[in-house]
């Protein structure tokens, strides 16, 4: 049996998965081509499967955006985790190079600390100092010279030795401060690269969404304005009667209404109004005005 050319806009609406009115609105618009019988819409049955192959391919499209979506959120919030793993270490190490006691020997404890803490970013031969190591280089910091340093060593050792020992110190100090610079960069690209994720992300969101809208600080000063209450707004309690009886929770319900249709209530006259007209004028804000493209505000 051969099939109809055109077909009830019931059967349109279950082939493609819309309503009703969904079906009509896309005649009217000329998306679909159609034929009225007593007022009902007939479209043409090659229209509705041309439509309802294209809203598959858009779906698709979606599902895949929503996907890649989701993973740079993962990669994202991986990222994240790092970066503040990386700056909680950085910060201890910093803090424990920084907090230097007075007493000599907590100095050397806090110092050797430090130095296995960063085995991890430089090699163990290079950050492992010797407690000799370190008292040469503490000492020679307080003005000894070498044969002073090597009189106070046990057992004994030379003038050269001395010096041997402290320089030996002294390179693999340079090796620690090195690796808190690699931890430093290496916290830099982290952040660098968090950056590029959420610019991905906004990007998707407004692929989504169709547009990215440009929000103000004019526009955030009105959002938060049009979110008040009525009832948190500097208005006698006569106004807010009947306000509340107009079913005006808040300045943005207000500012939709115009002048005269408050006047219709009970008990409210041109004082009131005058009151209001005051109200909004403080504000920036008039009778009638389009709010569409101010955001709702969130505190």
């Amino acid at each position: 049996m051969a099939k109809t050319k055109y077909i009830s806009a019931a059967q349109a609406a279950k082939m493609t998965g819309v309503t009703t009115q969904t079906i009509r609105n896309l005649c009217k618009s000329g998306v679909l081509s159609y034929q009225k019988r007593t007022n009902l819409f007939y479209p043409s049955r090659e229209d509705v499967e041309r439509y309802k192959a294209t809203i598959a391919d858009i779906h698709a499209a979606t599902q895949d955006i929503e996907q890649y979506k989701h993973q740079l959120e993962t990669e994202r919030d991986t990222l994240k985790a790092e970066l503040c793993a990386t700056q909680a270490k950085y910060r201890e190490r910093m803090y424990n190079l920084e907090m230097f006691p007075k007493r000599i020997e907590v100095i050397r404890d806090t110092l050797l600390a430090v130095m296995e803490g960063v085995s991890h970013y430089v090699d163990e031969r290079d950050c492992c100092v010797t407690p000799r190591e370190l008292s040469a280089v503490w000492d020679a910091l307080q003005g000894k010279s070498f044969e002073e340093i090597g009189n106070d060593m046990r057992p004994f050792v030379t003038k050269e030795s001395a010096r041997q020992i402290w320089a030996k110190g002294l390179r693999k100090f340079a090796h620690v401060k090195g690796a808190f610079y690699r931890l430093n960069s290496e916290n830099d690209r982290l952040k660098e690269e968090l950056q590029e994720k959420n610019d991905e992300i906004a990007n998707l969101h407004a692929q989504i969404e169709g547009r990215q809208p440009v929000i103000t600080d004019e526009k955030r000063r009105l959002s938060k304005i049009l979110a008040m209450s009525v009832n948190d707004c500097d208005i006698t309690v006569r106004v807010l009667n009947c306000l509340r009886y107009a079913d005006v929770e808040t300045v943005r319900d207000l500012v939709k209404m115009h002048r005269a249709d408050l006047l219709k209530y009970r008990n409210f006259g041109k004082k009131s109004l005058t009151e209001l007209d005051e109200f909004l004028e403080d504000r920036g804000l008039a009778w009638g005005m389009d709010v569409s493209d101010i955001p709702e505000y969130v505190a």
